[in-house]
């Protein structure tokens, strides 16, 4: 070998050399560059870990910044920000009453009005066929491609149910706030917050899909579509048949039967967990844990007359062969069924410039004050007490004061919209309704169940000027300011009566809305909650549960069977 060769074999030496040196720095910069990119991805992942995120039916949605606050240990959701969320329209003041109320609001869904007041421990939900939002349609074609069909209303139009609450509500400048474990029931809804920094809620309608892929694989092929009967599905309930019209109620975890499939309707009473549940045209009441309250009966329906303070003092509302009556909890007849009807009705009451009925004073048309209640036969009205006890004789020719024709032409101050039921708020001292016999007018006190003012009077009605409204009573021509004219006959009846003119916003009123965000005190002198050292809920992992204590089946994503359907479950205890 010559010298050139040997340089020859030396360069090529050295260019191979040269290439493993390059191709050992190009692995060792990959390996680098790997290890930073996991290092990223790890820092990315932990600091997105610890980001606080909300899933709705498993779709990531932005967080409002006033959605959760927490207070005294109290995690708090902005349910204004909630509904806004969940397609649900929120107004300002009270339900049925044409007014701004600042402290009061509701929110209307395709089936349901949710009624809040400010510092209450309850709240109402009106179901309903929402007939005049813009939204109605866009929601009735996102429930039909929920459940693969649309909803139907089982319940009254308007039936009222109330709702405790384990906090009182609490308004603010950015809307209002109820406690975590309040709002499920309130908005049908489960919350999981198992997971640090991740809440995931669960509609009824997700929840359905993982419900009837348990049930239908247990033989059940009939499906209740009741919209009562789907809030059931919070609490693990569904509402299934195995063939034809016969039903049960099966548990959406296991998919075994609670109630068994021998009956025709059921109809979910979410505030008590209980079903009214109908076969052969007669009623009869259960618990959701299959126990039966009230047997199979007579009577050819039965619906909640009054919620009572507790599930024992409630009463049911019967109906036999087109009459109507009164039972109690242990099924006993209270009042017998032989009325034309028990409660007032809406078209009684007085109605605005639109002809839409005026309900603001009245919070169950069934039972005022929650002592009487109004029967009506035969054109003639009474008044019967909780224990069944007639207080009032069934005589009178109605409640309120009526402007007809010939009174419109001689009242001394006509008031349009005001003719209809009239009830005497607490504020003037007495729980009292005013009742017509032959052409004059009284009023009929419920605290002390008895008239305690004769009815010779011509005229008893109410203004509204300058935003307070004034009672007024005439006798003999003479206008006297009703409240003045309690107190001048020593006719009060209750205790700490205010003493200045009743507002029209009616009821609790916050001279200084809570601000969750500022360190506000309540101080309306009726609620001696108050809300301070307020701040931004840093979550860890703990969960809300429902009312029921069960486990409902609820989707969670990426978690499919061959059907695409969720059916991983998620505790909720």
């Amino acid at each position: 070998m010559n010298l050139d060769d040997s340089a020859k074999v030396a360069r090529e030496i050295e260019e191979r050399n040269r290439k493993k040196r390059v191709v050992i720095t190009s692995i060792l910069l990959c390996i680098v560059l790997i290890a930073a990119m996991g290092i990223i991805i790890f820092f990315i992942k932990y600091n997105d870990s610890k980001t606080l995120k909300l899933y709705i039916n498993g779709a990531q949605r932005q967080i409002p910044s006033t959605l959760f606050v927490e207070s005294n240990g109290v995690k708090y959701v902005n349910i204004n920000n909630l509904a806004s969320l969940l397609d649900i329209n929120y107004t300002k003041g009270k339900y049925l009453a044409y007014d701004e109320d600042e402290n009061s609001c509701f929110f209307t869904s395709l089936h349901e009005v949710v009624a809040i007041t400010g510092g209450e421990t309850t709240y109402s939900k009106f179901l309903v066929d929402e007939t005049e939002s813009a939204g109605r349609a866009r929601r009735a074609q996102a429930e039909a491609v929920a459940y693969g069909k649309n909803l139907s209303l089982a319940s009254e139009q308007g039936t009222e149910e109330v709702h405790p609450l384990k906090y009182p509500i609490q308004p603010s400048t950015n809307g209002f706030y109820v406690a975590m474990e309040d709002v499920p029931v309130m908005f049908n809804i489960i919350i999981n917050t198992a997971e640090p920094y991740r809440i995931r809620i669960n509609t009824a309608s997700s929840l359905f899909k993982a419900a009837y892929n348990v049930v239908s694989k247990k033989g059940y092929t009939t499906i209740s579509y009741t919209y009562e009967n789907m809030r059931a599905l919070l609490d693990g309930y569904m509402v299934a048949g195995e063939s034809g019209i016969k039903m049960g109620l099966i548990n959406t975890t296991t998919g075994q039967p609670i109630i068994s499939c021998k009956y025709e309707k059921f109809v979910y009473l979410q505030n008590a967990k209980e079903f009214f549940v109908y076969v052969n045209n007669s009623c009869a009441l259960f618990s959701a844990d299959g126990k039966q309250i009230i047997k199979t009966s007579e009577f050819d329906n039965i619906a909640v007359l009054d919620q009572g303070k507790t599930v024992d003092d409630r009463l049911y509302l019967v109906r036999k062969n087109g009459r109507y009556g009164v039972l109690n909890r242990e099924g006993q007849v209270i009042i017998h069924p032989e009325y034309d009807y028990i409660g007032l009705k809406p078209e009684d009451f007085p109605r605005d410039s639109t002809n839409k009925t005026i309900l603001s004073e009245v919070k169950n048309t069934k039972v005022l004050f929650d002592k009487v209640i109004p029967v009506k036969n035969e054109g003639k009205y009474g008044l019967f007490g909780l224990d069944g006890s007639l207080v009032a004789p069934i005589e009178y020719l109605g409640f309120g004061f009526m402007y007809t024709s010939e009174v419109m032409s001689t009242v001394k101050t006509p008031v349009s919209g005001q003719s209809g039921v009239l009830i005497i708020p607490e504020s003037l001292g007495i729980q009292g309704i005013v009742m017509k016999r032959n052409e004059g007018y009284g009023i009929f006190d419920c605290v002390r169940e008895k008239l305690i003012i004769p009815t010779n009077h011509s005229e008893i009605y109410k203004l509204l000027k300058g935003g307070v409204t004034t009672y007024y009573i005439v006798f003999d021509g003479n206008v006297m300011d009703l409240e003045q004219y309690l107190k001048d006959n020593k006719l009060i009846s209750l205790k700490d009566t205010p003493t200045e003119k009743t507002a029209t916003n009616e009821g609790t009123v916050y001279n200084e809305p809570v601000d969750l965000n500022g360190n506000t005190t309540v101080t309306n002198s009726t609620n001696t909650n108050s809300v301070d050292n307020e701040s931004y809920i840093q979550y860890t992992p703990t969960e809300v549960t429902n009312s029921a204590g069960r486990t409902p089946t609820v989707p969670v994503e990426g978690r499919t069977e061959e059907n695409n359907i969720p059916v991983e479950t998620v505790p909720l205890n």
